[in-house]
């Protein structure tokens, strides 16, 4: 049986089920919307690849709780591309005390390590690696710079150009530990000047990724009617995005698949956001060869109305293009404070 001989023989809540149960302590699991976009898209791909085999580690049940193990981990599946891993071959464990579901389970966890789309993804740094970022990086080299003796270090770190990456300082584990021991002796202005530089650091970080967003905004929605949104997002106190995608593929429409996704799956985000927030702008991307009609304009609107006047939270909604949605639509979900 392969991966996706799996997935679908399974209805994807009772997937979700035994993997709540199985990785109870994975905080990505107060929500499980995004493993639902994810399941389903993958149950949508075509088998591209070599295929292989995937096996599992398993813990025994005494140590689940002891050190927060969890039970069951899938190997050969974090890191390949769907594609790929939809055609490999599922070896059960030895004597196996799992359920389908909770080996499907693993599998999804696994699959969805580093992230769950393009747009939802771990270990990325969403800025822009402008301006901002670069005086950053610069900063950041400045931050370790009076810890360091060796000169070779030193012209190294001064002479080190600047990457995409939102942390680019890089040190050995012993020049680490140094670092660690001369900043426990450091006199109280050297720890103020520690303190300054990384407050600085922070603000630039956050102003990189609000120019980032505001530059993403500007390609979906245009910047001409836009002045106001990005002020707004430039001056908050607090922004936080997210994405809710569609993977109806013409089985349902597409916000139909959105109102069940967002009702049904969205258990802790979506209610956090306008709990807490001021302001919710929800862009609504699609491409131009399958845009959002007017229809699906509303329908998405009602997704949402109840809760903005529940909470009290100013709600405004946007159309956007975006070439990277396909047949689907795309909600881009800002909060600002």
């Amino acid at each position: 049986m392969t991966v996706k001989d799996l997935f679908t023989s399974l209805s994807f809540d009772e997937i979700a089920t035994a993997l709540k149960y199985s990785h109870q302590n994975d905080e990505s699991l107060r929500d499980t919307a995004a493993y639902k976009e994810a399941y389903d898209h993958i149950c949508h791909l075509e088998f591209d690849g070599e295929g292989g085999d995937v096996t599992f580690d398993v813990t025994p049940r005494e140590e689940w709780f002891v050190d927060r193990s969890l039970p069951l981990i899938a190997n050969n599946v974090e890191g390949d591309y769907w594609e790929n891993t939809i055609g490999k071959t599922v070896v059960c464990p030895d004597n196996n005390p799992f359920t389908d579901a909770q080996l499907a389970g693993a599998i999804l966890w696994g699959m969805t390590f580093y992230g769950f789309s393009k747009r939802d993804k771990y270990f990325d740094y969403d800025g822009n690696f402008g301006e901002y970022s670069i005086k950053a990086q610069l900063l950041e080299r400045r931050l370790y710079l009076p810890y360091i003796n060796g000169k070779s270090t030193i012209r190294k770190l001064k002479k080190h150009k600047t990457t995409s990456c939102e942390h680019d300082v890089a040190f050995t584990m012993e020049i680490w530990d140094a670092i660690d021991y001369r900043q426990l002796h450091q006199n109280r202005s050297k720890r103020m000047r520690f303190h300054r530089l990384e407050k600085r650091i922070e603000w630039l970080r956050k102003m990189d990724r609000r120019m980032n967003l505001i530059s993403r905004l500007g390609a979906s929605i245009g910047n001409a009617s836009s002045d106001t949104l990005y002020a707004k997002i430039l001056q908050a106190k607090e922004v936080l995005e997210t994405f809710r995608e569609s993977r109806a593929y013409s089985k349902i429409s597409r916000v139909e698949y959105l109102k069940d996704l967002i009702n049904n799956y969205d258990q802790y985000i979506i209610p956090d956001l306008f709990s807490r927030f001021d302001e919710i702008i929800i862009v609504a991307l699609a491409t131009k060869d399958f845009p959002v009609t007017e229809y699906e304009f509303d329908g998405i609107k009602s997704i949402f109305d109840n809760r903005a006047f529940a909470n009290n939270t100013k709600l405004t909604l946007l159309k956007g293009i975006d070439l990277d949605c396909g047949t689907e639509i795309t909600l881009q979900i800002i909060a600002i404070r």
